[in-house]
Parts: C-alpha cells; sequence; structure tokens
C-alpha cells in the first residue's frame, strides 16, 4: 500500500454505491443489441488487471465500504494510491491502522499533472450555484439551448440509463417466462449525445460521484459526447471537483445589485423596494422574498367587504373566496404555492371543496404530466425516503420556472406549459412522524397562510348541512350544545397547538343525527340534552393531554344526568365498559350509514395491560361486522411496513374495519393512513364508499418501546384512555365466555370447575 503519487491512470471516486464494481469481476449491465441485462466485466477491471489502481475516498465513505477495498486489494495484491482531503488524514481511523502518523503526514492531495482533460467540460465553484444558473439563463435565452438540473434530486440512474418496466411486465412474464428491460440513456445523457448544453448545479450527493467522474472524462460508457457540460457546485464539493478537473474555476459571488437585475429581467411585474432585502443574501433568498412580498402586497390590498345585510352563507362563500383568491394570486406570480399550518384548519376540505370546482385537480404526477393542471401534494411534508420519491425530489420542480417550463421524471425531461402548476399542502415538521419542511418546502417556498376557521363558516358549512338531512324539525337552540363546548376548547387552545377542529365538530353533529334517530321523539324530547352530551364525549377527548384544562371543562360541561341510549347492551359486558361500547357502537354504525365522511375516522383504547382493551374490541367488533356485513381486517405490531400498507388499502376498498394492536409499538405508513380514515385514497382524493374505520389499542407512552402518537393523525381519531381495573381471578367470572370456545365439551362453573380447566384458558 502507498501513498499519491504522480500517474497518468484515471482516477476512481470511491463510494459505498460502486463498491461492487471493484469487488466483483462482473456486474450486469445493459445490453443495446438485445435490449436484456448480460454480464460484463466491471468498468474496474482493467485497473485490477493491472495491479494499481488510484483512488479518491469522498467525505461519506463509510469504514466498511473501506474495509472491503483493502481486504480485497490485499487478497489480489493490487497497490492502491489514496487520494486523501487534509481532514481525511486524520478522520478516518482505519487508514492508521496501515500507516504510520509520519507516513499519513507526508501524503499530499495532489493530482498528477498529466491528466488529460475535455474542452467541453466546465467544472466551477460558485458560492451561489443560483446565481450562476441565473447567468446562463440570460445568455442562452432562458434555457431554450441547454437542460439544467439540482444535482441534490438526482441519482445515478439518472445520469446514465433509466430502466423502464413496462406496464405488462406481469402479463408477459406469466406468458412467456421471460421479460425484457428496456433500459435506454436517460435523457440528460441523450442531450449531452446531441451536442446540447447540459448544467447541473447545487451540492453534489455522493450516490452520483462515480457517474460524474465518468462523464468528466468526457464519455459515458463507451460513447464519447459532443455536448458541452456544465457543472456549477459549491465550496463543499471542492475536493471532489480537484479530483476530476484538476483545476476548477473557482467564481466569486454575483454582487446583489446584479442578482437583483436578473430577478427584475425574470418578473418584470414585480414591485422592488431594494431596502427589504439582505444585501448578502443569496439568489435564490432573494427571489423566494421577492415574490413573497409581492404576495403580501396583492392581499393586503384586497377589499374584503361583507356587504350590508351578511349571512352565516354570505360571509362563508366571501372566507372560501378569500382562499382562493390568495391561492390564485401566488399561482399568477409563482408555479408553486405552499399552504402550511396545523391540522384542522380546514387545507384538504378546501381542496376538496373550493379549489376542485376552478381547477382541473391531478393526484398523481404521471397525471399531471399528460394534462395541463394542478398537480396536488397533500401531506407533503412527508416526502421523504419512506415516500419513493426521495429526500430532495421536489427541486425538480424548480424547472417549472424555465422560460419554457419541464419536468424531469423517470428519466425523460418533459416539456410542460404555463398552466402546469402545483399546491404543496402540509402540516408543521415540528409535528414529527417523519415530517420534513427543510430544501424545497423551506428555501423556495411561496407561502399562503390560511387562518383560523370562523363560528359562522363551521355553522354554514358543517351544523346547517348536516343537521338539514334530518326531516324532523328541531329548535335552532341545539346548536348551542356544539357551538358551546367548540368555542370554548378554541378560546382556551395554545398559539402553537389547535386543540378542536372541524372534524371534531362535523363529529359531533353526525353522531347526534344518528342517535336522534333512534328515539322517540314523543317519549323523549330532550334534544337539547343528547347534543350536550355528545358535545362533552367528543370535546373531552382533545383535552385528555392537557390536565387542567380538562379539569375545568368537566366543571362547566360534564353532564348531570345522562341519557340511556343504548338498553340493549349485552351482559357479557361490565358495567365500567357500558360507556364505551354504547359510544364505539355508535360511532361505527355512523360511520357505515348514509354518511360518507363522518368526521373523525379512528377509535383509540388507551390503558394499561391486562384490563382486557383487546377482548372487548374484538368482541364488540365482531359482533356489530357480523350484524352489518363489514369485513374485518387484523393489524398485528409485528406486521411489516409494506405489508401494513396493503392490508389498509385492501380493507380501504371495501371500508372495512381494521383493528389493531399495541398501535404506538410501531411504525405505520402515517400519510396513507390520515387519507383513508378520511375516505381518501393513496392519492388524497375524495371517493364514495371508500376508506377504513381504524379500531386500534394501545398502552400510554410511557411505558417502554411505546411511541407518541402522530399529532395530526390524532386529530383524525377518538382516545379513550380507560382506567378499567385489571382482570382478577373470579371477577364477574360468569359473564365470560371464553371458556366455553376453548373447552366446548365441558361447562365451566365460574368457581366450582375452575381448577379443572387447563391454566392456559384461564387467563383472558
Amino acid at each position: 500500500m502507498v501513498g499519491l503519487k504522480d500517474s497518468t491512470q484515471p482516477y476512481h471516486v470511491l463510494s459505498d454505491a460502486n463498491i461492487l464494481s471493484f469487488i466483483k469481476d462482473h456486474l450486469y449491465t445493459y445490453d443495446d443489441k438485445t435490449n436484456r441485462l448480460v454480464s460484463r466485466p466491471s468498468h474496474l477491471s482493467a485497473a485490477k488487471t493491472s495491479g494499481e489502481i488510484n483512488v479518491f475516498l469522498v467525505h461519506r465513505l463509510s469504514q466498511h465500504t473501506l474495509a472491503q477495498l483493502l481486504d480485497e486489494a490485499h487478497r489480489r495484491k493490487i497497490k492502491i494510491n489514496f487520494v486523501l482531503s487534509p481532514e481525511q488524514k486524520y478522520e478516518n481511523t482505519l487508514l492508521k491502522l496501515f500507516f504510520t502518523e509520519d507516513e499519513l503526514n507526508t501524503f499530499q492531495a495532489r493530482l498528477g499533472s498529466s491528466i488529460a482533460f475535455p474542452d467541453n467540460i466546465h467544472i466551477l465553484i460558485h458560492k451561489d450555484a443560483y446565481a450562476y444558473v441565473a447567468e446562463l439563463q440570460t445568455r442562452y435565452d432562458g434555457y431554450r439551448n441547454i437542460m439544467s438540473f439540482d444535482c441534490a434530486t438526482l441519482d445515478g440512474c439518472d445520469l446514465q440509463r433509466f430502466p423502464h418496466l413496462p406496464l405488462d411486465l406481469t402479463e408477459q412474464f406469466l406468458k412467456s417466462g421471460k421479460f425484457d428491460l428496456y433500459a435506454p440513456f436517460s435523457d440528460i445523457i441523450n442531450s449531452l449525445l446531441r451536442g446540447q448544453h447540459v448544467v447541473l448545479y447545487g451540492s453534489i450527493p455522493a450516490s452520483i460521484y462515480e457517474t460524474l467522474s465518468q462523464l468528466a472524462s468526457g464519455k459515458i460508457e463507451s460513447h464519447t459526447f459532443n455536448g458541452l457540460l456544465t457543472i456549477v457546485a459549491t465550496e463543499d464539493d471542492l475536493t471532489f471537483l480537484q479530483t476530476i478537473a484538476n483545476n476548477p474555476i473557482i467564481t466569486e459571488d454575483m454582487l446583489f445589485n446584479k442578482k437583483l437585475s436578473h430577478l427584475k429581467n425574470k418578473y418584470p411585474y414585480v414591485n422592488v423596494n431594494v431596502a427589504d432585502f439582505d444585501k448578502d443574501a443569496s439568489f435564490i433568498a432573494i427571489e423566494q422574498k421577492l415574490l413573497q412580498l409581492e404576495l403580501d402586497s396583492y392581499l393586503k390590498e384586497r377589499d374584503t367587504g361583507y356587504g350590508y345585510y351578511p349571512t352565516d352563507e354570505s360571509l362563508a362563500k366571501q372566507f372560501d373566496a378569500e382562499r382562493l383568491y390568495a391561492i390564485e394570486t401566488a399561482l399568477r406570480l409563482n408555479p408553486w404555492v405552499m399552504v402550511e399550518g396545523p391540522t384542522g384548519i380546514g387545507k384538504t376540505d378546501f381542496l376538496q371543496k373550493v379549489l376542485i370546482k376552478k381547477y382541473s385537480l391531478s393526484y398523481t404526477i404521471a397525471d399531471w404530466l399528460k394534462n395541463p393542471s394542478l398537480l396536488v401534494f397533500d401531506e407533503a411534508s412527508f416526502n421523504s425516503e419512506l415516500s419513493g420519491l426521495g429526500s430532495h425530489f421536489f427541486e425538480r420542480f424548480m424547472c417549472l420556472r424555465n422560460k419554457i417550463p419541464g419536468f424531469y421524471y423517470q428519466g425523460k425531461y418533459i416539456t410542460l406549459t404555463k398552466e402546469h402548476k402545483v399546491i404543496f399542502l402540509f402540516n408543521p415538521a415540528t409535528y414529527g412522524a417523519g415530517r420534513d419542511t427543510s430544501g424545497f418546502l423551506s428555501q423556495h417556498a411561496l407561502n399562503v397562510t390560511f387562518k383560523l376557521i370562523p363560528d359562522y363558516y363551521l355553522r354554514a358549512r358543517i351544523l346547517f348541512p348536516t343537521l338539514s338531512a334530518w326531516d324532523v324539525n328541531f329548535d335552532k337552540s341545539i346548536y348551542t350544545g356544539f357551538t358551546a363546548v367548540f368555542d370554548w376548547i378554541t378560546q382556551h387552545s395554545f398559539t402553537d397547538e389547535v386543540l378542536i377542529t372541524p372534524r371534531e365538530l362535523k363529529t359531533m353533529v353526525n353522531l347526534f343525527v344518528h342517535r336522534a334517530r333512534q328515539l322517540d321523539p314523543i317519549n323523549n324530547p330532550d334534544l337539547n340534552g343528547l347534543a350536550a352530551e355528545i358535545a362533552y364525549d367528543i370535546g373531552k377527548q382533545t383535552l385528555l393531554d392537557h390536565e387542567y384544562l380538562l379539569t375545568m371543562f368537566n366543571q362547566i360541561f360534564q353532564p348531570k344526568k345522562r341519557l340511556r341510549l343504548d338498553t340493549s347492551i349485552p351482559m357479557d359486558y361490565f358495567p365500567y365498559q357500558h360507556t364505551a361500547y354504547s359510544f364505539i357502537k355508535s360511532f361505527i354504525e355512523s360511520s357505515y350509514s348514509e354518511v360518507n365522511n363522518l368526521g373523525l375516522g379512528a377509535i383509540i383504547l388507551e390503558g394499561g395491560s391486562n384490563i382486557g382493551k383487546s377482548f372487548f374490541i374484538d368482541t364488540l367488533v365482531k359482533e356489530l361486522s357480523h350484524k352489518h356485513n363489514i369485513r374485518v381486517f387484523h393489524i398485528s405490531p409485528t406486521m411489516p411496513f409494506y405489508e401494513k400498507e396493503k392490508q389498509l388499502l385492501e380493507a380501504a376498498e371495501c371500508k372495512g374495519i381494521v383493528i389493531a394492536d399495541e398501535f404506538n409499538t410501531s411504525i405505520w405508513p402515517n400519510k396513507l393512513l390520515n387519507n383513508l380514515v378520511m375516505g381518501l385514497d393513496k392519492d388524497g382524493k375524495e371517493r364514495s364508499n371508500y376508506g377504513v374505520v381504524l379500531v386500534a389499542t394501545q398502552n400510554p407512552v410511557d411505558y417502554e418501546g411505546r411511541f407518541t402518537m402522530d399529532p395530526s393523525f390524532r386529530k383524525r381519531s377518538i382516545c379513550f384512555q380507560l382506567d378499567w381495573p385489571a382482570y382478577k381471578l373470579g371477577d364477574d367470572f360468569k359473564k365470560l365466555k371464553m371458556f366455553s370456545l376453548f373447552v366446548p365439551e365441558q361447562k365451566v362453573n365460574a368457581e366450582e370447575n375452575y381448577n379443572d380447566v387447563p391454566w392456559l384458558f384461564r387467563f383472558i
């Protein structure tokens, strides 16, 4: 093993992504002629044959990868020439096993002067890569002749071959036992092969280091390209670019006035006040603030007069119109808009009830690319590696700001129209559960803020429409039971947390209608009492995590006397289970009535171990599913993540009940679950007779291995905190029929025959 020396051999960038190319003699690659995968020597085979290889170690290389390299080199007797940055001399603890401190100190991070570098490759270091791209935009007439991409959004196949699996792949395989893998070069590479100009800018992820090293030689695989490749990276990637370019051009930051000049040309309709900007701000920060200030000025100047004789309905229409105006104004200024805010302020409802009347909405990228429309990204802050898009995928929407808008998707760059717009709706990242608003959602944001929903809107859009479906006359004073609870909790909410949302109000009203229809209006005239009782039951669930507020709430709203609504509770249930039984039974039956969306879609039973939560749920759901012909699905805490997704989607198709034990002990597909319990499909599109009713059990979060519930899902569910006693031997034993299930031929008496029952069946 030797240190760096001058060499005419190429330098190979070793990363976690390409270690197999060194370890394996042959790899599967794509054959242009046969459209099939074939076994070919790896691109490092020649180096292994010559017995010497020059290796550049990236900063993000894992110790495990380096260990595999050293082990394989020792086995094959291959000499390794390391290229180390100054900090890597001391960072890499594994190298210290092979070199002395003096040897590490003599390493010099320099390259051989004889490395050939093509003229059609321009590699630059710029303090503000976006500013340099703006300069190119002016120079090349607004991207007409070039393609530009943020490096952070790309991976290896985006710069090489992009495999396309045909839609009928499964059918083809079943018929012939074979399948063809169509893997053409991506449009980025095709542009270079056609002699066009490609610009890659921004921070470079390690996953494309190896590919960029190949492109910097002027070749891709065995194909030489004549196109111009410009790589505009940040100073963080200086060490890597010095490896592939020897002497990359280092440019100074563009002056503030020049950045502002580019933006004035790009947005001639925007008023600019220089005093509003930080002179040291980046190009993107200036552009973001400029558009936000312009949007705010439009919204501030808007006349929001309500007329002389406002009604709840007219005020609600005006409220919708103000939100719609804000969204439309933002989309006139920019191809996308962000709507961020706490759950329960009506983001999704606005989408489904208001925006859809004015715009053609698309819920998948594939549909949006085919038709000029407004692409909806609901719960956009859930975008991550788990979503399948990648943590920096949204940066690809930057191409919508090109003079001719476009989008790079599945290896192809698709030209779009000015009518291709995007709306991102999401909850704050502080909600956790995998949410992330960094990157595009914050750095390139054009925000529209939704205010809390006022009481007149609730009356016009929730109370009146729901109660009007009831064909029995009622006094308007009945509203008081709902609005008194809602207003009290709203007034006692915190600035950063909405404790009660319109979903809870909608659930109150729907449960009221369901129960009221079961009453005899002559013998049970106390509908106001019924409304107050239901409002209390729902309202107190929102305050379970706020003991002080819950105590105050109970003092004011707890019913002095409860209506006996359910006189047919089976004797199998203990008296302390009757309240939960009656509520859950009513909740599930209401969910499967003519109401398409009850408001809330899940019930969580939380309590200690051995109190019978799971047995209670299984028995109750079995009774209701048999009575109403509803399919039931069970999801265990050990079920794999992908299997949970599959089960949830299958349950949604038949609007089934999903029972989940130990809900807070495993990871859930939160975005999917949030949609399904609201009757939306996986893309956030509303569908009739679709979705799931989730009934779950969990232990308190202070138990070991339990997670805090996703706040967004918490606002879509009702949580019962159970104080039931733990089961003890002999407690009300006659009410438990478990033994007859296990010992069908033996009649078991609670006290007399208990010891004769096998011990396994004594536990409930």
